[in-house]
């Protein structure tokens, strides 16, 4: 099946064989080398964007499986301005587990009615969302926990030294390989030092200062620890009661879990950003001075 890229179109299935859309008009081969197979979520109106999985028919791809994202046709800035962002963060960030936008892989396409649609292609991360998996197999032990956190840090480390936040990091983009890595997608709301007071990311994940238009690099220590202990217990971070100051209060669910990284997952949750550990390297050093006791 090749899908129809066009989000008005009605009737988006079409036969591999066909190089247009029946229904509407529109190319089922975009830049003469991707065909979208399948969308990645549903279609929903509401998204500024919508994800698929494409072929990739170039020279010497031989229709390798890739992941394209296209902005819909929107006028608002912001929306366009945090496409682009992305897109072009994809193409120079390089880390073996952060998606790659190969260079030229932005395009432009005019369909009939005159409108243009934006997109990216980048390279397709094999596995499952931490969401699908604690959702299929239950909470995490805190070995594998201190694992995946480590890993995390080390992806972190690397964004922050250039300058750049994530914003929105959560269970669902988290993708974990059958070989045990962790890799970070979703960059839709990443921000560098010039554009970080838009108010953007999930509910229950994203810090006080963020909600509030005043992103740090601490920022996103929050929303990783508050993924972290979804992972551990099966629970959002909207299940747990807070204090009034604003504590997750959560520990009665893991009475067993080390005192170490039950301290390290409060510390970066602290609702003010400059209690939190500053840097990934630090959290790193705590975790390191600790991973002989965890899972003991």
């Amino acid at each position: 099946m090749s899908y129809c890229i066009n989000p008005n179109c009605i009737q988006r299935e079409n036969p591999d064989t066909e190089s247009h859309c029946g229904n509407c008009g529109s190319p089922l081969l975009i830049c003469d080398r991707y065909r979208i197979k399948t969308p990645l979520r549903d279609p929903n109106p509401a998204y500024p964007c919508d994800i698929y999985e494409v072929q990739d028919w170039g020279e010497q791809e031989w229709g390798t499986p890739k992941v394209m994202k296209v902005l819909k046709f929107t006028t608002q800035p912001d929306f366009v301005r945090l496409f682009k962002q992305e897109a072009r963060v994809l193409i120079w960030l390089r880390h073996p587990r952060i998606p790659q936008v190969e260079p030229g892989g932005y395009f432009i396409l005019t369909l009939g009615d005159r409108k243009s649609l934006q997109g990216f292609v980048m390279e397709k991360k094999a596995g499952t969302t931490l969401e699908e998996q604690i959702e299929k197999q239950g909470p995490i032990s805190e070995t594998i926990a201190g694992n995946w956190l480590a890993q995390l840090m080390e992806i972190i480390s690397t964004i922050h030294r250039e300058g750049l936040v994530h914003r929105d990091i959560k269970p669902s983009n988290l993708i974990l390989t059958p070989d045990g890595q962790v890799q970070l997608i979703d960059f839709g709301s990443v921000a560098d030092h010039h554009n970080r007071s838009t108010r953007v990311g999930t509910s229950g994940y994203a810090p006080p200062e963020q909600l509030l238009g005043d992103t740090q690099p601490q920022s996103d220590f929050f929303a990783i620890a508050r993924t972290c202990l979804y992972a551990l217990t099966g629970l959002t971070p909207l299940d747990f009661p807070e204090t009034p100051q604003g504590h997750l209060i959560w520990r009665s669910h893991l009475p067993n879990l080390t005192d170490e990284l039950a301290q390290l997952l409060d510390d970066l949750m602290a609702p003010d950003w400059h209690s939190r550990p500053q840097t990934a390297q630090a959290i790193l050093t705590r975790l390191n001075s600790f991973a002989s006791e965890i899972g003991e």
